[in-house]
C-alpha cells in the first residue's frame, strides 16, 4: 500500500510470544464495541485477531436499563493535515514492537474512520500485518524495512558495498538476465542500462569449464522452499552471503537471487520475494 514502512521490531523470546498470543486471544474473545467486518475503522478485506473478525453476531446488549446521559461524541480519529500533506503514524520510524502495537490498539476506535493513527495493528490483510501507520506491503507509500541494529559505520560500509557492486556487477547481471527480477533495478547504477564491460582481448581458448550446478529449484514433490535466511536475521552480512553465491546466468529462485536488486523501490525478503508478491514474509 502507499506509504507502507516496514517497522523496527524488537527481539522476541518465547515468553513474549506466549504473552502476545494471550493478548490476541483476549482481543478476539472480547473485541472493541463495533469491531466487526466492515466497521469504519477496519481495513476492507482485513481479518481481526483470534477469531474476532465479526463473523459471529455481536455480543448481545445487556438488559435494558434507564438510558444513561448522552456521552460526548468521541473525538474524530486524526485526519490528514488540512494542507493535504500526509502524516505517518505515531510510531513511524520508532520501534514497532508488541508494546507499541498495544498502545495504538488502546486508542483505536473501530467506529471512526481508519487513518494512520486510528487502525487495528493486529488486523492482517493477505497474510501481512500493517506497519506503524496501518499500511500493508504492496500498498502505496510502502517503505523498505529497517532490519537489525545498524550504526553509522555499518551504513557507510553497506553504501560502499552497493557502489562496488554497481561499478562491477557480476558477469551477466544486466536487465532481463535469468537471475533478475523482471522490471527490477540493480544497486548503485549496475542496472544493465549500459552495455556490458568489453571482453578482454582474445586469448587462447581455455579448456571448457564444467557446467555450473543449476540453482536450487523447487523440491521435486512440488512443495515450496524458502531461502537460506528465512526466519533468520536478514541483515547486510546475510545479504552479502547470498550475493556471493548468486549466479545471474542461472534461473532466479529462492536461493539464487540478487538481494540488492530493487523492484518498484522495494528490496526482496530472504527468499527473493517482494512486498505484495505471493509468499512474501517480513524479514
Amino acid at each position: 500500500e502507499n506509504r507502507y514502512k516496514d517497522p523496527k521490531r524488537g527481539d522476541v523470546n518465547y515468553a513474549q510470544m506466549l504473552e502476545e498470543k494471550a493478548d490476541l486471544e483476549a482481543m478476539g474473545a472480547a473485541p472493541k464495541p463495533g469491531a466487526v467486518s466492515g466497521c469504519a475503522g477496519c481495513k476492507p478485506g482485513g481479518s481481526l485477531p483470534a477469531g474476532g473478525d465479526g463473523t459471529a453476531a455481536p455480543a448481545p446488549a445487556p438488559a435494558a436499563a434507564a438510558p444513561a446521559p448522552a456521552a460526548a461524541a468521541p473525538a474524530p480519529a486524526a485526519a490528514p493535515p488540512a494542507d493535504g500533506s500526509f502524516a505517518y503514524g505515531k510510531y513511524d520510524d520508532l520501534l514497532w514492537d508488541h508494546a507499541a502495537k498495544k498502545d495504538v490498539y488502546a486508542t483505536y476506535d473501530p467506529n471512526s474512520p481508519r487513518t494512520t493513527s486510528n487502525f487495528n495493528p493486529f488486523e492482517t490483510f493477505d497474510g501481512n500485518s500493517p506497519d506503524a501507520s496501518g499500511i500493508y506491503p504492496g500498498e502505496n507509500r510502502y517503505k523498505d524495512p529497517k532490519r537489525g541494529d545498524v550504526n553509522y559505520a555499518q551504513m557507510l560500509e553497506e553504501k560502499a558495498d552497493l557502489e562496488a557492486m554497481g561499478a562491477a556487477p557480476k558477469p551477466g547481471a544486466v536487465s532481463g538476465c535469468a537471475g533478475c527480477k523482471p522490471g527490477g533495478s540493480l544497486p548503485a547504477g549496475g542496472d544493465g542500462t549500459a552495455a556490458p564491460a568489453p571482453a578482454p582481448a582474445a586469448a587462447a581458448p581455455a579448456p571448457a569449464a564444467a557446467a555450473p550446478a543449476p540453482a536450487a529449484a523447487p523440491p521435486a514433490d512440488g512443495s515450496f522452499a524458502y531461502g537460506k535466511y528465512d526466519d533468520l536475521l536478514w541483515d547486510h552480512a546475510a545479504k552479502k552471503d547470498v550475493y556471493a553465491t548468486y549466479d545471474p546466468n542461472s534461473p532466479r529462485t529462492t536461493s539464487n537471487f540478487n538481494p540488492f536488486e530493487t523492484f518498484d523501490g522495494n528490496s526482496p525478503d530472504a527468499s527473493g520475494i517482494y512486498p505484495g508478491e505471493n509468499r512474501y514474509k517480513d524479514p
